[in-house]
């Protein structure tokens, strides 16, 4: 199991993994870019910037990114062996990589999953921030489907909404 510890910023964030391989990176800016692993909120950092595997011979970091300024130990690379207690610099964040053993899994299992969980809401939180105002509305208005809308919902009475392309169930069973 890999433990990724971001040391460096406002809030220290420390996150599990059971995958044999992760991705660090920035939140993507659209839903069709991969997501990674480990998000770090930063500009100077890649959707996919460094990527880290286990091999029978131990675990790798590779540098995606190809940044001269990613650094693992203050050193840059393109392939690395890593190990416990190794320092990973992305941009102007610093992390820390641990190898958990297996007993250990058990004792951090149920954090891991609430750690990912949470991960995984503050990213969704992040996006959704930066939605336009008219994409927000959108959201806010399928949050809370008992609010009235500004927009009148009966196509008769509202010139935006179209039955265009709509089949009614007696149309359905004209078909068969």
């Amino acid at each position: 199991m890999i433990k990724i510890t971001l040391l460096s910023g406002l809030k220290h964030e420390e996150r599990y993994f059971q995958n044999d391989s992760i991705v660090i990176g920035r939140l993507p800016q659209s839903m069709h870019e991969i997501k990674p692993d480990f998000f770090l909120d930063s500009l100077d950092v890649q959707n996919i910037h460094v990527k880290i595997e286990k091999t029978p011979s131990g675990y790798f970091a590779f540098n995606v990114a190809n940044d001269p300024f990613t650094t693992i130990n203050g050193r840059s690379f393109g392939k690395k062996n890593i190990v416990s207690g190794d320092s990973i610099e992305i941009g102007s964040s610093l992390l820390k990589f641990d190898i958990v053993k297996e007993d250990e899994d058990s004792k951090i299992e149920s954090k891991a999953d609430t750690e990912d969980l949470f991960s995984k809401i503050e990213a969704l939180e992040a996006f959704f921030a930066s939605a336009s105002e008219e994409e927000q509305k959108k959201l806010h208005s399928q949050e809370n489907p008992d609010q009235k809308s500004e927009e009148p919902l009966n196509p008769l009475e509202n010139e935006n909404l179209s039955l265009e392309g709509v089949i009614s169930p007696e149309d359905e069973d004209k078909k068969t």
